[in-house]
């Protein structure tokens, strides 16, 4: 069992597998054996965070079934007892997990246990929530618990228009840094597990490695273990940006370890044994060749022969040491025990796991009421939880499902790819239109998710039998889910599955207007974010040639600003932006007039004095169209000021200063309000208008995230030691 919650093997356990023939299972939890050396380097490791403030990396590889779970748990119970925070995330093979998974599982583990803890009280919350700030809300819909520390902050939390912000995968990543340099402190170090990163996401991957250039962070240890075999999944880069501090490779256990390991198992639960228990570990260590788990399934194998036996009368052990040398072999994979283990449940119950390991490493009992009740299907509607909680009961006791937070899990991914195994390819498709199928009658944005991912895996043989329009518009609907947690490389995939599944005729835009319309202008967005430039063109380009309404076609010249802002090609960009503020009912001049700038300066100046910075700074927030406004305004601005033309940058300005107090506020009103603040300063010499400026730029930023906080800090914090006169 690959779990946190046991490292050993309690006496308690070992009873339960003498009074259970079949209970001796090789995934039970083992002490750990010949791993001293590499346990204390792990604890000197913690114990230099701990005293030097330091951020150590850690990597854990070895085959698998070399201990490399049990070895990094082993720690937990020192730093508990010193005080530190211990919490981990796995990724897993042969499943659907969301994006982020494993880390986003130890966030919501560590806000835990911060709540949990002895001395937190509301200074330690308070502490935490102005170290996350206003990037703290980012996290809301990923890490669960972490509202707690957001205050009055979580108010803001919105995540309709991610796609609208700024660089938003970039602030995702700078979120998650400051979460880690909130939780942790001087007298409360923290380690953070991440297990099987062979399997890990690109987006959890590019998020790693965001953490670990982070030369911020103190008092932190972050482990990451992988198998050895499969290390090609992840990227060498990786590696190097990874740089561990301590690098820790496991081989196979040594003939002292294997005996250690065997006679604590057997001597536990007995008043004897009756045979040369050495000579067993010579032959085991032998015929493993010291590999633990494979130890543990030789154990099994041979109790299962009959070759080693528990007498109940005498309450000791035997065992055939000759047939067991001569004519036991160890089967040449895992799977082969498995397979035969697999082979001796009730066909129900197998029917049932197969399913169950369709839908992932963990599965909830809402996930897996509907299978269950139609592999029950002959009993009465009111017997069928019960069918259900037999199911799981079953799989329980065969220790192939255990108990997991708020639902269930496999004792080990390699029962999960069992299972899996098991369907033939026709089988297998059948299984995840009926798991997709009826994720997809379920409410709640999570379960269309899950159905467009089973859907997704035989979108190409359910034509028949699935409308494809449905299928897209679920995709849509996925790839918003995606969106809301910053996975945009997952909504990115998903969006372009649905514009797929439409087809690349004219029938789709005859038919389908509305659909393909929302795909395609969500996947120039997530095409931009992601930096995919000539694919952010070619689909807003598509997007400017199918609009109808005055809202789409000024969404797609705003997007087009946006690409030429991010590629640096600037050229086009005063006119196209001029064509989107007169559609927005925005008066630009053809030609600029001192009378239009006098005239525009005089009114903005009387709205700006007119207002009390509290009542400036406590105006609605802006609508996106009014957000895409302003963002084209400040684009505007951009260019004129590499044309040196000061007039027309002083004009956009003013223009999104009046649009800022008419509209409201967004994600861009501080940089608005800086810059107005740096013209007031240096072209109009209005020295106590730029500090007033360039204070409420200063607040604005904190209350409302922004993408120059940095920028608009430094040039705020100039006009607050600006004279007054």
């Amino acid at each position: 069992m690959q779990s946190a919650t046991n490292t050993r093997c309690t006496n308690s356990t070992v009873m339960s597998c003498v009074s259970n023939p079949d209970s001796l299972e090789i995934f039970q939890p083992a002490p750990l054996f010949g791993r001293d050396n590499e346990l204390l380097e792990l604890k000197d490791s913690y114990q230099r965070i701990k005293d030097g403030n330091s951020f150590e990396k850690v990597m854990v590889h070895g085959n698998s079934g070399t201990g490399k779970t049990s070895l990094v748990l082993a720690l937990q119970e020192s730093v508990l007892l010193d005080g530190g925070l211990f919490c981990s995330g796995k990724y897993f093979q042969n499943t659907k997990q969301e994006p982020y998974s494993a880390i986003m599982t130890a966030f919501s583990d560590l806000c835990d246990l911060v709540l949990q803890s002895d001395g937190f009280d509301e200074v330690q919350r308070a502490r935490i929530e102005k170290s996350l700030g206003s990037d703290g809300v980012l996290l809301v819909n990923a890490v669960s618990n972490i509202s707690t520390f957001l205050g009055d902050r979580i108010q803001d939390a919105c995540c309709s228009s991610l796609s609208q912000q700024s660089f938003p995968l970039a602030r995702f990543k700078v979120a998650c840094k400051r979460f880690i340099r909130a939780m942790v402190s001087d007298d409360c170090p923290v380690v953070l597990f991440i297990d099987d990163i062979q399997w890990m996401d690109n987006g959890s991957r590019q998020l790693l490695e965001a953490i670990l250039q982070d030369e911020q962070i103190t008092n932190f240890m972050l482990i990451m273990a992988y198998r050895e075999e499969e290390s090609s999944l992840i990227k060498d880069d990786f590696f190097t940006l990874a740089k561990a501090d301590v690098d820790l490779k496991l081989g196979n256990i040594d003939l002292q370890s294997v005996q250690e390991m065997i006679s604590e198992r057997l001597e536990d639960v007995s008043n004897g044994i009756l045979f040369d228990v050495d000579e067993l570990c010579r032959i085991i260590s032998h015929k493993t060749n010291g590999n633990p788990l494979h130890i543990l399934k030789f154990l099994e194998m041979i109790k299962e022969d009959g070759l080693l036996t528990f007498d109940d009368d005498s309450w000791s052990w035997t065992c055939d040491l000759d047939e067991i040398q001569k004519n036991t072999m160890i089967p040449d994979s895992v799977a082969e025990i498995i397979s035969k283990k697999i082979e001796r449940l009730d066909k129900h119950l197998q029917d049932f796991l197969k399913l169950a390991s369709l839908i992932g490493y963990r599965f909830t009992h809402e996930m897996i009421f509907d299978i269950a009740t139609e592999i029950n299907e002959k009993g009465s509607k009111k017997d069928r939880p019960l069918n259900l909680d037999m199911l799981l009961r079953s799989a329980m006791e065969a220790n192939i499902v255990e108990k997991a937070n708020d639902g269930y899990q496999f004792t080990h991914d390699k029962l999960q790819a069992a299972f899996q195994e098991r369907f033939d390819k026709h089988e297998k498709e059948e299984a995840h239109l009926k798991i997709g199928t009826n994720f997809l009658r379920k409410p709640g944005e999570m379960f269309k998710y899950l159905a467009a991912l089973h859907l997704n895996c035989v979108s190409d043989s359910i034509s028949n039998k699935f409308d494809n329009k449905l299928l897209a518009k679920t995709n849509l609907q996925a790839s918003k889910y995606c969106e809301c947690r910053y996975a945009f490389l997952n909504a990115a995939d998903f969006l372009r599955t649905g514009v797929t599944l439409l087809g690349d005729g004219e029938q789709k835009w005859l038919t389908d207007f509305d659909l393909a319309f929302e795909l395609t202008e969500s996947l120039a967005k997530m095409e931009l974010i992601l930096g995919n430039m000539d694919a952010c063109i070619n689909a807003n380009r598509i997007i400017l040639q199918r609009a109808k309404s005055e809202k789409a076609k000024v969404n797609a010249l705003s997007l087009e600003i946006e690409i030429r802002t991010a590629s640096s090609a600037f050229g086009d960009n005063v006119p196209v932006g001029k064509k989107v503020l007169r559609q927005l009912g925005i008066n630009v001049p053809p030609n600029l007039t001192p009378f239009h700038l006098i005239s525009k300066l005089r009114r903005v100046r009387k709205l700006i004095d007119s207002k009390k910075d509290e009542e400036i700074l406590s105006m609605q927030h802006a609508k996106p169209d009014s957000s895409n406004a302003t963002k084209v305004m400040l684009r505007l601005g951009f260019r004129f000021i590499q044309k040196k033309n000061y007039v027309w940058v002083l004009f956009t300005n003013l223009l999104a200063i009046e649009y800022a107090m008419t509209h409201g506020l967004c994600s861009d009103s501080a940089n608005v309000l800086c810059y107005y603040g740096i013209c007031e300063k240096v072209i109009m010499k209005n020295i106590e208008r730029g500090y007033r400026l360039g204070r409420l730029a200063l607040q604005l930023s904190r209350d409302i995230p922004c993408k120059d906080a940095g920028i608009i800090g430094f040039c705020s914090a100039s006009f607050l030691i600006w004279p007054k006169e």
